[in-house]
C-alpha cells in the first residue's frame, strides 16, 4: 500500500494536532501547509462542536488549510470552502431531558455546549471545571434541564473523578433506539444521536467525494476515534491508551512530540 497515494487526511484534534486543549505546535502548522500545497485534502473530525474547533484553528491562522470540518463527533459538517455549515443530527429536548433525568444520581454532570455558555444539569468535580472552563473559555450555568427548550448535535457527560466505574455499569443499562453512548475518555462520556460518530463522519465524506476506505489516512488517540479508524487508515497517536492502538493499523509518536510531523516525514510525503 503506498500511503501517498490517500487523498483526504483526517484528524482530530484534541491529543492528535492540539495540546493541553489550546496549544498547536509550529512544526506541526508547517507540517499541514505543506500537505495542503502537495494537494491534499485535509479534514477536522472532532468531538468538539464546530464553533470550538473553528476558535482554537481561527487563533492559529489556520482554519483555511482545512476542507471540511466535523463537528460533535460526526453530527456536524462544514464545507470551509463552501463557507456552508450542515446540521447532520441532533437530540431534541425530549431525548434531552431523558438523559438528564437517566443521570441525574450518578457521578456525572451533563452538559449542553454553545458558542457562550455550557449548560449543565448539576455542578459536580469544580476542579475538572475549572480546567475546562479554562481550556474553552466558556462560562458554566447550571439549570434544570426540564425547562430548556433547545437542542443539541450532542451532550457531554462530565464525570466526576471518581466516577468512571461507576458511569461504565450505568450505561450497560442503557439501550436506547434515540442515542448513542460512548467515553472518549475517563472523564467524557459522549452522547450523540442514533448512529452517529467519528466513523459516520467518515463515511459521509467518502460518500460526497466517491471515496474508499483507503483514500483517508486518519489520526487519533481516543476511544472516539476507534469508529474512525475502522473507515480509513487509522494511525494512532503515541499518547492513545492500548485499546486505541489496536484499532489502528499505524502509530506515530506523541502529541508532544510532534507525532503529525513525524509520520509524514517517515512516509515520504515530506
Amino acid at each position: 500500500m503506498n500511503l501517498k497515494e490517500a487523498k483526504v487526511l483526517m484528524f482530530d484534534l484534541d491529543g492528535t494536532i492540539i495540546q493541553n486543549g489550546c496549544f498547536v505546535d509550529n512544526l506541526v502548522i508547517e507540517t499541514l501547509t505543506i500537505l495542503k500545497e502537495k494537494g491534499y485534502k485535509l479534514c477536522v473530525n472532532s468531538g468538539r462542536p464546530h464553533f470550538l474547533t473553528l476558535k482554537v484553528l481561527d487563533l492559529y491562522d489556520i482554519t483555511g488549510l482545512f476542507d471540511y470540518i466535523f463537528g460533535c463527533n460526526g453530527a456536524e459538517f462544514i464545507d470551509v470552502k463552501k463557507d456552508e455549515y450542515e446540521l447532520i443530527s441532533y437530540l431534541d429536548k425530549d431525548i434531552i431531558k431523558e438523559v438528564s433525568e437517566t443521570f441525574i444520581d450518578e457521578p456525572i454532570a451533563i452538559s449542553i455546549l454553545t458558542p457562550k455558555l455550557v449548560y449543565m444539569n448539576k455542578l459536580i468535580d469544580k476542579d475538572f471545571i475549572e480546567r475546562y472552563k479554562k481550556s474553552r473559555q466558556l462560562d458554566v450555568e447550571i439549570v434544570d434541564f426540564s425547562t430548556l427548550d433547545m437542542t443539541a448535535p450532542k451532550l457531554l457527560g462530565m464525570i466526576d473523578k471518581d466516577g468512571y466505574l461507576s458511569i461504565q455499569e450505568k450505561i450497560k443499562t442503557i439501550n436506547s433506539d434515540k442515542y448513542d453512548l460512548f467515553f472518549s475518555n475517563t472523564h467524557l462520556l459522549e452522547i450523540v444521536p442514533k448512529d452517529i460518530s467519528k466513523g459516520k463522519a467518515c463515511s459521509i465524506l467518502k460518500e460526497k467525494l466517491k471515496l474508499n476506505k483507503n483514500d483517508i489516512i486518519s489520526f487519533g488517540d481516543e476511544e472516539n476515534d476507534i469508529p474512525m479508524f475502522k473507515e480509513s487508515i487509522g494511525v494512532a497517536m503515541g499518547n492513545a491508551n492500548d485499546h486505541v492502538k489496536k484499532y489502528a493499523q499505524y502509530e506515530t509518536d506523541d502529541v508532544a512530540e510532534e507525532g503529525i510531523y513525524y509520520f509524514f516525514k517517515k512516509y515520504g510525503f515530506i
